[in-house]
């Protein structure tokens, strides 16, 4: 029985670590940044609530000091709207002028858009980017990056916490694991 309490308390303890890590913004001089997406596409096409923030953030931060590239990474469902598409758009309305715009349709996964993003900084020579994402998926996100060869990585957090992260923060304790011991 100990055992058990103990391993909650640790699984307590690495929720509590990645909140606050994802908490803490780690802003930088990146000329890309990575919105991570969340396959939060409504029947009508708009983005979630949860999406919404993390373009949001995206936004504010691009109007606070331009990047040169924002990569939009979201899955492509079929049927149904394209989440990069998606996430473009509402950039684009928001005053992010397309040509700066790259649509990963692929990012099924953290692991592949970080892949997506390593191969387009490195075939333009560029260095370094910022995820924007929530704060419970910013430590594993981060990882994913600089394990495919991404230096620096900055991270923003999405300005939204709600209820139902507890969940997300526990699942997120074994995502980092598994990243953690993951071959690029």
């Amino acid at each position: 029985m100990k055992w058990i309490w103990r391993g909650v308390l640790l699984c307590l303890a690495a929720m509590a670590a990645i909140a606050v890590d994802g908490l803490t913004d780690r802003p930088g001089p990146a000329e890309t940044a990575l919105v991570l997406g969340t396959g939060g596409i409504r029947p009508d096409g708009t983005p979630s609530e949860r999406l919404r923030a993390r373009l949001d953030r995206a936004a504010e931060a691009d109007r606070a000091r331009p990047f040169r590239f924002l990569i939009v990474s979201g899955r492509s469902a079929s049927p149904g709207p394209d989440e990069a598409e998606v996430m473009a758009a509402y950039l684009e309305r928001r005053g992010v002028p397309a040509a700066r715009l790259i649509l990963d349709h692929h990012g099924e996964t953290t692991w592949a858009s970080a892949r997506f993003t390593a191969a387009f900084l490195q075939a333009r020579g560029l260095r370094g980017a910022t995820v924007i994402t929530q704060y419970f998926h910013i430590p594993r996100a981060r990882m994913a990056l600089e394990r495919m060869g991404v230096s620096p990585v900055y991270s923003l957090h999405a300005h939204r916490i709600e209820w139902h992260d507890a969940p997300l923060l526990a699942r997120e304790v074994a995502a980092w694991i598994d990243y953690r011991f993951r071959t690029p």
